[in-house]
């Protein structure tokens, strides 16, 4: 009988893992889809081109094209470039397959969280289960989590290795009486966390937190040597197997396997000897590191984001760390970790980790979505701590623990703002570029970022096309051997020259000035996009004087007219830095055979056409320091018929 009841009961658990992981999965998928298409910078600039050009072979062809990150490993970013060659034209279902990953994470922090509350005593089964679903929502609506889902950043990917490894971990000390986590389970979680660092260098911030857990968690000395030892060698062999492919093709190409990073290590010929490490984000005063996650949680702030973030989270590991010394020293468990009730060992463990990982994340990079792991991790443990301080009371309060988890949940949610990462609205393709067709052998130099993901729709309409990059601040680096093999390559080109930058704001051309390319401004055609602003690709030669980079430029506006519309749009005739301008001028329209008209303008890759002025046929209206290059106006009649259209463009002061 007891056997028949056991087998029911695992039956149970069963069904309820499998409907939780589908419902997880879709909420992930769900999610991903409403928020709309993901556009942000780091995938314009390198994901997108780096998967693409290591499936074309593109390495000796290209150079610099996305920067100093076209040697980034593209491994996490085939996924979707494949996703995209496939399914490009279901830009929807592109996006749920990517949400898809936020959803595993989901279903991860719930097992964890489970197999946290599973232990609590005096719950029901019910308040359990949803104690558990409180942990998970908490996590899902944090800043790092929140931001990232469905992106192709590849955080939410590493997430889930890192996570999983915790679960593992956690699933080996959860049980009734002290027990070493096995050599094998320890190997396991090592090749988890050495996978996501070969994969990505940044998930190194969770291999001390984890190594040192599995020596806490194991009483004996011997066997807390060996189990450390194979969390190494699984660290190690794992990492060696995820990066050392194409580490080894970095070392050929470059002479450091980490090229850029580490060139203060490796010295490199081809790039300046520094560390290439982002330091904007790190704490900068004794303050700081003490306090750090109080400077987002109370007012949106650009502390650890380039975006505005205000969340709470994180600063609740504050709690966490008070609650567990309190535990410790009112010693509401034995001394030694493998003594204590099961429930409080894995909260002491899992608190270790998120607390170890939090002060290595804020020493090596203070970047918010690098820290999912510890804002989940942080997210669990705050409504299991508000249910472990009600176990030695009665129902009452264990279900007014239930709720008060709830409404922190509920509070801390709406109190968020969220990174808000670039995302557009879905078009008939992932990427709808009306990429012009271009001479054989053409070289464009990719002026401008980020733009890198548009190389790969150039070379679809023309094969011998080819790239580099020539980013603001390749001039700091000219005497380095990247520098030089581009000018190289642009000397050298066996075909037409042309220079690709953003309407929007042209960038600093000095570098290119230096080596006498002159750029033809009247002689630029826009290629236009679902995800980024307007591009200008312009005509080039190597005829000019070098060192006479234009400095100065004035918006001008490219009108085009139907019918016998007139439409002008007059900027402010100021020469002056690109940033510098103003923004004012002064439109004015005129219009045959129609009683009423409207101006309209529109700030790609925005789908949005605001109403800027109603008149009759004929009209004006004053723009006051708002106008930039790449703005479009359509001058429309009362049946939305477009009249006449304009787009601003920078050029050059004569």
């Amino acid at each position: 009988m007891d056997r028949k009841r056991g087998s029911k009961y695992c039956l149970s658990a069963a069904c309820l893992n499998i409907a939780c992981f589908v419902m997880f999965i879709a909420i992930g998928a769900i999610a991903s889809v409403l928020r709309g298409q993901d556009a942000n910078w780091d995938l314009l600039n390198y994901h997108y081109y780096n998967a693409w050009a290591f499936a074309h072979s593109r390495y000796g062809i290209d150079r610099f094209a996305a920067e100093f990150q076209s040697y980034f490993d593209p491994a996490l970013d085939l996924p979707y470039y494949f996703l995209v060659a496939n399914l490009g034209q279901w830009p929807k279902v592109v996006s749920a397959v990517m949400g898809m990953q936020y959803g595993l994470v989901l279903y991860i922090l719930y097992l964890i969280s489970d197999a946290l509350v599973s232990q609590l005593v005096g719950f029901s089964q019910w308040q359990k289960q949803t104690l558990a679903l409180i942990c998970v929502s908490f996590a899902a609506g944090g800043s790092a989590l929140w931001s990232q889902a469905g992106t192709t950043t590849n955080e939410v990917s590493l997430a889930v290795f890192v996570l999983l490894a915790v679960l593992i971990f956690l699933r080996g000390v959860t049980k009734s009486e002290p027990s070493p986590i096995s050599t094998r389970r320890s190997m396991i979680i090592g090749a988890l966390v050495g996978a996501a660092v070969g994969l990505k260098l940044t998930a190194v911030t969770y291999v001390p937190a984890l190594g040192l857990a599995i020596l806490l968690s194991t009483p004996v000395f011997e066997k807390r040597l060996r189990a450390f030892g194979a969390f190494g060698l699984g660290v190690g062999l794992a990492f060696g197997l995820s990066y050392l492919p194409w580490g080894a093709h970095l070392y050929r190409e470059t002479g450091n396997p980490l090229f850029p990073m580490f060139n203060n290590v490796f010295h490199s010929p081809l790039w300046a000897e520094i560390g290439s490490r982002d330091t904007r984000y790190l704490p900068k005063t004794v303050a700081d590191w003490a306090f750090y996650p109080l400077k987002w949680a109370l007012s949106a702030s650009n502390t650890v984001s380039e975006l505005p973030t205000r969340d709470p989270r994180i600063a609740f590991l504050y709690l966490v760390i008070v609650l567990g010394v309190v535990a410790r020293v009112t010693k509401v468990h034995d001394q030694r970790i493998g003594q204590t009730s099961a429930v409080e060992r894995s909260m002491f463990l899992v608190a270790f980790i998120a607390t170890f990982s939090y002060f290595t994340w804020l020493a090596l990079f203070s970047i918010l979505r690098y820290a999912i792991p510890v804002e989940s991790l942080i997210c669990v443990l705050v409504p299991v701590f508000i249910g472990r301080a009600c176990d030695n009371f009665g129902s009452r309060a264990k279900s007014a623990a239930v709720i008060a988890a709830a409404l922190l949940v509920i509070a801390s949610t709406l109190f968020t703002v969220p990174p808000n990462t670039q995302r557009v609205a879905y078009a008939d393709r992932v990427f709808s570029i009306d990429a012009p067709t271009l001479p054989r052998n053409s070289l464009v130099v990719l002026a401008d970022e980020p733009i890198a993901f548009m190389a790969p729709f150039l070379h679809e309409r023309q094969p011998s096309v080819s790239f580099v990059g020539t980013p603001w601040y390749l001039y700091n680096f000219r005497g380095y051997g990247v520098s030089k093999a581009i000018a190289k390559q642009i000397r050298n080109a066996a075909g037409p020259l042309f220079v690709a930058y953003y309407f929007k704001t042209p960038p600093s051309f000095e570098w290119l000035s230096k080596m006498g390319v002159r750029i033809d401004f009247k002689r630029c055609r826009s290629i236009s996009t679902n995800v980024s602003a307007d591009i200008a690709l312009c005509e080039a030669d190597l005829n000019g004087v070098p060192g006479d980079a234009p400095s100065k430029f004035k918006l001008v506006a490219k009108v085009v007219t139907v019918n016998e519309a007139q439409l002008n749009v007059r900027p402010v005739k100021q020469c002056a830095p690109a940033k510098l301008l103003d923004g004012t001028a002064r439109v004015d329209w005129k219009v045959v055979g129609t009683d009423q008209t409207e101006l309209f303008v529109n700030n790609p890759p925005s789908e949005a056409w605001n109403r800027l002025a109603l008149s009759q046929s004929i009209g004006t209206a004053e723009i006051a320091k708002w106008l930039q290059g790449g703005l479009k106006f359509e001058l429309r009649s009362a049946d939305s018929a477009v009249l006449a259209t304009a787009r601003i463009e920078y050029e050059p002061c004569d």
